[in-house]
């Protein structure tokens, strides 16, 4: 699967580069340089969007699934069964401060995006953290593992 995705982003990059080497050559009319050239800015933009907020959303979903697990499992051993109820309720504490810290690190994020001028699009960075955070968290937690 991981050979599959990286392979497939191989193929988007070399082909925008290829766009790029083509729109040099001069037979080729300055229209279509702007367009080629517009093309690229517009797909780097979204690539850049969706690389890095996927990268901190699997991250913080990954880590906040880990961390409810190392909890229940404590919790379970040390506690009755009276309270064994409560980790239940687990899950809306730890996504609250997961999604605070997750938009804290997408805001860093494009703050140094913005310092160092790289285009990128601001609400598909939230999202998509958000969804490949849930993505990670169910695929890991114990609720449904």
């Amino acid at each position: 699967m991981n050979r599959r995705i990286i392979s497939n982003l191989m193929i988007c990059l070399l082909a925008m580069n290829a766009s790029t080497f083509a729109s040099h050559h001069s037979w080729l009319e300055k229209k279509s340089v702007h367009k080629d050239l517009n093309v690229k800015s517009f797909s780097v933009s979204y690539i850049v969007s969706l690389l890095l907020s996927g990268g901190v959303g699997i991250a913080t979903g990954g880590f906040t699934a880990y961390f409810e697990n190392v909890i229940v499992k404590y919790m379970k051993k040390s506690l009755p069964q009276e309270v064994a109820p409560l980790v239940w309720f687990l899950p809306f504490f730890t996504w609250i401060i997961e999604s605070e810290i997750r938009n804290d690190i997408i805001t860093g994020l494009q703050t140094d995006l913005d310092a160092y001028q790289i285009h990128y699009k601001k609400g598909l960075m939230l999202k998509n953290a958000a969804l490949a955070s849930w993505i990670s968290y169910l695929r890991n937690s114990f609720i449904f593992g």
